[in-house]
């Protein structure tokens, strides 16, 4: 491959990449009218403070693990409310409450999406 055609390769390859990551994908949630704009490129973290703290301007963050996805959003009306899912089966889920609340919760559960059972 020559020079030219690799930097045209490399640029159409980063192209892509930068509309990825500006592409979102609007996902209905419980309390939201009219759903919530999603990018994992964006709004996946794996850190709680980082996640929670994205929280605030994103409206809904997931932290992803090995074994398990906890997914947090704020609603419409400014609550707060969480899911933890292993496998696509909800075993947890915390429902309008404030966010310190939230915080308590997703502390319990977020350790349990790197948990193998």
């Amino acid at each position: 491959m020559s020079e030219n055609s690799m930097q045209s390769w490399t640029e159409a390859v980063l192209k892509r990449r930068k509309i990825a990551e500006e592409a979102f994908v609007n996902i209905m949630f419980d309390g939201c009218r009219h759903g919530r704009n999603y990018n994992s490129d964006r709004q996946e973290f794996s850190d709680q403070d980082k996640g929670l703290d994205a929280l605030e301007q994103c409206k809904v963050v997931t932290f992803s693990g090995y074994d398990g996805v906890v997914t947090a959003w704020i609603d419409d009306s400014n609550m707060y409310h969480a899911e933890f899912t292993r496998y696509r089966r909800e075993i947890s889920r915390v429902s309008c409450v404030d966010k310190t609340e939230l915080e308590t919760w997703i502390k319990k559960w977020l350790p349990k999406i790197h948990e193998f059972n």
